[in-house]
């Protein structure tokens, strides 16, 4: 592990003007720097980098972070890879931190496992080039498929010999440790303590992860059998989460990242061919239903996807139900149907690979538009099930995070829908309120009130009626800015701004989960004199949750000129000119808020509360609350309404 003294280093010499400079061409644009985004395609620039913040952003695709961030996002490398990118070009010699006994019992078992999936590969691969059964049964399968040496040396395709334990046995003779076997997922144990192999008689499809690394294997039967099913796959391991991965992601990231697109297919084979046909940027969903952590990983590498499903009923119903989750996850979804009876790989073998690949480019539709049409084809004349539809196609549209392309598949599928273009944009609105609430209710589900609701509502205010008021994001994002920022500075009273801002709120935990633990950390530091410390504690961070939240929070805004707010005489908030009455003000404004929504809450609950002893209690509290409220406004020097 990486140790926290050479992160430090790293961040210090690792200026983001230096190392965006080496794959941007950056101009001065007064403060900060302007270039071309380099993760979008884009004619006029929109990427500002702030070398005083050590900070860039987009304001095109919204991409934002420091140098670290950058390199992970520009090269797609993983936050330890990042850091030794950057150390090697600053000659920084890594240091490891000693790691715990914990830490070091579980780095030694994923290291071991991933030592044992790599032999297995190799002896699955060994046994069907170099052994008779192998080359007879396994070879003879995939050169019937019609693949070349070449492609099944690409995707590390072997053969398992339909034997009781030949890999157990051939593990153990070469030193290998039964129990990491047994973990992998390679051999299993009978109750009566024998071991065998659990893939026999089947050719062996590796599963790697983007590092190349093989992490599970899929094995294909050729005997056919009552008993055994098609397909096993390995179960889910330390190293092997399904639900994270895609079939041929190694082998296509390049390609995805070139051609700017993703084909998404269903099974290995479909991969495999496409990839020697010429197609490489090419994965497979591996017979799972699709999952929000499988399309962020390919939209790393591009947000175009396409899927390229069987042309039978059975495919056209499996992609449309992965559509919500990509357009969920803001992709951009089109649709090739196959001709009816067809898969990806059968088609490309009948056609051949240039009419096949004319085929994709005459073929592709949109998908909202695509599934619309199946929709409406199978509800033909049928009233209650047009209205079925409505709500299925308004469901899928709420999930468009851009607004723009929402309103242009309201327009089209309204007309298509001969309906009302107010009434899907209504009932697509209550869809985005409804989740909204739901992700908003999820997210604060660890808020904590300060001590003195928490006496009020509990013994006394049933938790089914309570509401909590969750619309603090914004101001609370404000005052972490505020501590991120300038944290640890010197105003004109004696007190640091971390200081100012924990007196302010006093024993009022921000709400949202991040910025209460941004929150706790400063006051840490703050009692132990260390806050100057804390923003590049926070730049670097081990939870990617936190530092990207500490990133996208200080990224760069628009700068306005001079020139232009004394043109048309507008005001512009200056921290730095006025750093202790901005802080006062951005603190009492939000506990002003969260003060206003308590008394509302307790004015509900006493409206229903019939016993007069309870009544009484919520009383005391609620003078209280409304004398710390207007006490706040009359500091602010006005009467705040929300």
């Amino acid at each position: 592990m990486i140790s926290r003294e050479t992160i430090e280093k790293i961040n210090d010499a690792a200026y983001v003007e230096d190392v965006v400079g080496e794959f941007v061409h950056l101009k001065k644009r007064g403060a900060n720097l302007l270039g071309l985004c380099p993760f979008h395609d884009e004619k006029t620039p929109s990427f500002i980098v702030s070398p005083s913040k050590g900070i860039y952003k987009c304001f095109g695709c919204g991409k934002s972070g420091d140098a670290i961030k950058f390199v992970m996002e520009h090269e797609h490398y993983s936050y330890p890879q990042a850091l030794k990118f950057l150390a090697e070009k600053y000659s920084i010699p890594i240091e490891e931190k000693e790691t715990t006994p914990e830490e070091k019992k579980e780095l030694d078992k994923k290291e071991s496992l991933f030592i044992v999936l790599k032999y297995a590969a190799e002896f699955f691969k060994d046994r069907m080039f170099n052994s008779d059964e192998g080359r007879a049964i396994g070879l003879s399968y995939f050169k019937e498929r019609g693949f070349l040496e070449e492609t099944l040396q690409t995707f590390d395709l072997g053969y398992s010999p339909d034997k009781w334990d030949d890999l157990y046995q051939d593990a153990i003779s070469k030193g290998y440790n039964e129990e990491y076997l047994i973990q992998a997922g390679l051999v299993k144990k009978k109750e009566d303590g024998k071991i065998f192999d659990f893939f026999r008689g089947r050719v062996m499809f590796p599963i790697h992860n983007v590092s190349g690394k093989p992490v599970a294997f899929g094995g294909r039967v050729l005997k056919k059998t009552d008993k055994s099913p098609k397909y096993i796959n390995t179960a889910e391991t330390d190293v092997y989460h399904k639900s994270k991965l895609v079939y041929g992601i190694f082998q296509a990231k390049q390609d995805i990242r070139k051609l700017d697109e993703t084909y998404l297919v269903e099974g290995y084979t479909d991969v495999i061919s496409l990839h020697q046909a010429g197609i490489k940027n090419v994965v497979a969903s591996s017979g799972t239903s699709l999952t929000p952590d499988q399309v962020k990983l390919i939209k790393r590498f591009s947000p175009n996807i396409t899927l390229l499903y069987d042309g039978d009923k059975a495919g056209i119903k499996a992609a449309i139900r992965g559509v919500d989750i990509l357009l969920e996850q803001d992709t951009n979804v089109r649709v090739i149907q196959l001709p009816e009876g067809e898969d990806p790989d059968s088609y490309l073998q009948n056609i051949g690979s240039t009419a096949f690949k004319a085929y994709l480019e005459e073929h592709t539709q949109d998908f909202v538009l695509f599934k619309l049409a199946i929709l409406l084809e199978e509800g033909k004349n049928d009233p209650l099930r047009k209205a079925a539809i409505i709500k299925d196609i308004a469901l899928s549209i709420s999930k468009i995070k851009d607004s723009i392309k929402r309103a242009v598949y309201v327009k089209e599928c309204s007309q298509l829908l001969e309906i009302d273009e107010k009434l899907l944009i209504s009932e697509t609105n209550k869809l985005r309120r409804s989740d909204f609430k739901q992700k908003t209710d999820q997210k604060n589900s660890s808020y904590q009130p300060i001590d003195e609701l928490e006496q009020v509502t509990d013994p006394l205010i049933d938790h089914q009626q309570r509401e909590i008021v969750q619309n603090y994001e914004t101001q609370e994002r404000e005052i972490i800015r505020i501590l991120l920022q300038y944290g640890g500075q010197e105003l004109s009273e004696g007190k640091t701004v971390t200081g100012l801002v924990l007196e302010i709120l006093e024993d009022l935990e921000l709400s949202h989960s991040v910025y209460s633990y941004i929150q706790k950390a400063y006051q840490e530091a703050f009692n132990n004199g260390s806050e100057l410390d804390m923003l590049n504690a926070f730049k670097s961070h081990q939870e990617q949750e936190i530092r990207d939240a500490c990133l996208d929070i200080l990224a760069p805004g628009h700068e306005i000129s001079h020139n232009w707010m004394k043109m048309h005489q507008v005001i512009v908030t200056d921290y730095d000119a006025d750093l202790n009455r901005i802080t006062k003000e951005v603190a009492m404004r939000y506990k002003s808020k969260r003060l206003v929504d308590m008394l509302k809450m307790l004015d509900e609950n006493l409206k229903a509360e019939k016993d007069y002893e309870k009544q009484k209690v919520m009383l005391k509290f609620r003078q209280k609350f409304e004398e710390a409220k207007n006490d706040l406004h009359e500091k602010l020097g006005t009467d705040v309404l929300y």
